[in-house]
């Protein structure tokens, strides 16, 4: 129970034939759980029914049972909804909210007629209601109302399986002919909740490519921390759910799956979590099982190859180093805190190394069955033609070349026509970048690489790029010297896309020209580039005098709010603070948002961390926390801040 009143609480036993009152109850905050003590023990496998009825606020917290809004033609209409994952079914209503704890349940609802009500199973009878004196759900007489005005909505029973609604009907087809399992629910309710973003299934978006920048650089980002954790860890109490599977926890679980599907092959890891999902079916299990499917579709040691990747924390960086019989090669824990064989453990990873070569005849070719499963080891490899590790950036790890290799790679991937993909580009700049950062390498050598990509047409390695150079950036943050060179490095890099892009959208233009137009002008805006800002500035201007901010591109929103702000004053900051009060779309809400945190006059943060603190909605408040630790001229204001108002904070969440 979290945030939970309880009112009155009954246990009616069969075994005894009488409903027995508690004579004493605790709550558990910490535990978030109430203790009810009836007095008489029950006995063993008897049955016994518990009434509870309680108090619940319909808040904005994102948890539970909560309340939203949509704005539609400047009109605000509220609905509610529930997000229960992990653990905050408990915020709704009394319950053991625990994933290895599972009942089936019988919803009912009591709503307004007119109001449609939904819940993951059909409607069993839908018949009007006529609230009464007493009833617990209506606190006052003046909500009771006449008949007609409410109606009761029965829904069936719910199966013992929860399984995740989150997925369009596109995908749903493809994911029972690829587990051989049909969707076990008798219905499908696919909606758009105006508090989230909504995702799309288009091939043209190159997901799996997308992924290395979503979730496998982000992964190995976390898991350099030196306060890192394994992806299996124990979780003693349900209530440290949210702190053991966070995003650490799902982003290197699924790279390290997508590792292991590229190593064994895709057709024969769905055979394998085939197998296992129907050995599973309806109940929970470990991460073994999993194992074991996969090993019983491809005859491997599943187990013993990904152990380490799940149990313990950090992963291996890959020294490249050449002979005369090829290339040495080296396993050690990366730190983004630099190489410190303190801190270095003795882990040995079993690595996929999938080294990509040109062969005698000219031929690209991919040899995908190494497995380094030692300290170091030499391979034969021509090393007069280009190669890479990690083809295809599958692999959990970084691998760390001599600067001349970094660059010959470089120049090679830069050609139009080169053995190496889009995903091995992609991960070059985020290893260079990442060994340059941390240490392993000259930084200087990790922005020669970018340089060298300048020509580069993917906007997915354009993101892998801006990503990598406004990291460095947030870095020096305090260094003005460093962070002017850095900026002038970014303005000379972005300025020929700028001239080629230009500021507009074309309706039918491919999604990737369209996502890489908004990313260059972002990173340009965020260097001063003149020109960029200058553009921004008029357009927010010429919006603001028709009060009609509907010409800026919707892709365009957030940079063009924020340029308008950071670079102006009062004017510009009186007008987002009005957009946000009434915002036509939740981007621009939240785009208004990001902006009133780019300010840099004192007075103004001020009243920023003002409207924080008491204007702004619960649901809202990490957006503010985002903006002000993004804007150098507040990162140590939010600060203090924080610490002075963490208990005023930490209640809003």
């Amino acid at each position: 129970m979290a945030e939970i009143s309880l009112q009155y609480a009954s246990l009616f036993s069969e075994s005894l034939g009488e409903t027995l009152q508690p004579s004493s109850q605790v709550f558990n905050a910490d535990g978030e759980r109430v203790v009810l003590n009836f007095g008489k023990p029950l006995p063993a496998k008897s049955k016994a029914l518990l009434d509870l009825r309680f108090k619940c606020v319909l808040n904005a917290s994102l948890q539970g049972y909560f309340k939203s809004s949509w704005n539609h033609d400047g009109k605000t209409t509220y609905y509610a909804l529930t997000q229960f994952e992990p653990i905050a079914a408990r915020r709704a209503f009394p319950c053991w909210d625990e994933p290895a704890l599972k009942a089936t349940f019988d919803v009912t609802m009591i709503s307004r007629v007119g109001g449609i009500n939904l819940s993951n199973m059909p409607i069993l009878s839908e018949q009007p209601y006529l609230p009464e004196e007493g009833d617990l759900i209506f606190e006052t007489s003046e909500n009771l109302g006449v008949v007609g005005e409410w109606k009761i909505t029965r829904f069936e029973t719910s199966p013992i399986a929860k399984y995740v609604l989150d997925v369009t009907t596109q995908v749903m087809p493809i994911y029972e002919q690829l587990f051989d399992i049909d969707y076990p629910l008798p219905k499908l309710d696919t909606l758009i909740v105006d508090d989230f973003d909504v995702d799309r299934i288009l091939p043209e978006w190159k997901v799996d490519s997308e992924f290395i920048n979503i979730f496998l650089n982000d992964a190995l980002g976390l898991d350099a921390k030196p306060s890192s954790h394994p992806i299996e860890a124990d979780c003693p109490d349900a209530s440290q759910t949210l702190q053991v599977f966070d995003a650490l926890s799902y982003a290197k679980a699924a790279s390290v799956l997508r590792m292991l599907a590229k190593y064994v092959g895709e057709q024969r890891f769905l055979e394998g979590v085939t197998l296992y999902l129907n050995k599973r079916l309806y109940g929970n299990s470990v991460s073994r099982d999993l194992w074991e499917g996969v090993s019983e579709a491809t005859g491997l040691d599943i187990a013993r190859l990904m152990d380490n990747w799940v149990t313990k924390m950090g992963f291996p960086v890959i020294t490249v180093t050449e002979t005369a019989q090829g290339i040495h090669v080296r396993q050690d824990r990366f730190l983004e805190e630099g190489p410190n064989t303190e801190k270095q453990d003795q882990i040995i990873w079993s690595i996929p190394l999938n080294i990509l070569s040109v062969n005698s005849d000219g031929q690209s070719e991919l040899n995908s069955n190494i497995i380094l499963d030692g300290r170091e080891s030499d391979f034969c490899l021509d090393t007069k033609t280009p190669f890479k590790l990690n083809a295809g950036t599958t692999g959990v790890y970084r691998v760390l070349y001599t600067p001349d290799r970094l660059l010959d790679i470089a120049h090679v991937a830069a050609k139009d026509d080169n053995i190496f993909s889009l995903d091995d580009r992609m991960g070059l700049v985020h290893d260079s970048m990442a060994l340059g950062m941390a240490g392993y390498s000259q930084l200087s050598t990790a922005l020669s690489v970018i340089d060298i990509l300048r020509q580069e047409n993917e906007y997915l390695v354009w993101a892998s790029i801006s990503a990598n150079l406004s990291k460095l950036v947030s870095i020096f943050w305090e260094h003005s010297q460093i962070i002017d060179h850095l900026n002038t490095f970014r303005r000379n890099l972005y300025d020929p896309l700028v001239r080629r892009l230009g500021f507009e959208y074309l309706k039918d233009e491919p999604v990737d020209i369209t996502l890489l137009r908004t990313n260059v002008i972002e990173q340009a805006a965020a260097a001063g580039h003149a020109r960029v800002v200058e553009e921004l500035r008029e357009l927010f201007a010429d919006c603001t005098r028709r009060k009609d901010y509907s010409r800026i591109p919707a892709d365009l929103t957030k940079v063009t709010y924020i340029t308008a702000v950071r670079h102006g004053g009062r004017l510009e900051y009186e007008a987002v603070k009005r957009i946000l009060k009434k915002p036509k779309t939740p981007t621009s809400g939240i785009s208004a948002m990001h902006a009133m945190c780019a300010v840099e006059d004192r007075i103004l943060i001020q009243e920023t961390l003002e409207f924080l603190l008491i204007d702004a909605r619960d649901q809202d408040v990490i957006y503010f926390f985002e903006g002000l630790q993004a804007n150098h001229k507040t990162r140590r204001t939010l600060l203090q801040f924080f610490r002075e108002n963490y208990d005023l904070v930490s209640a809003e969440q």
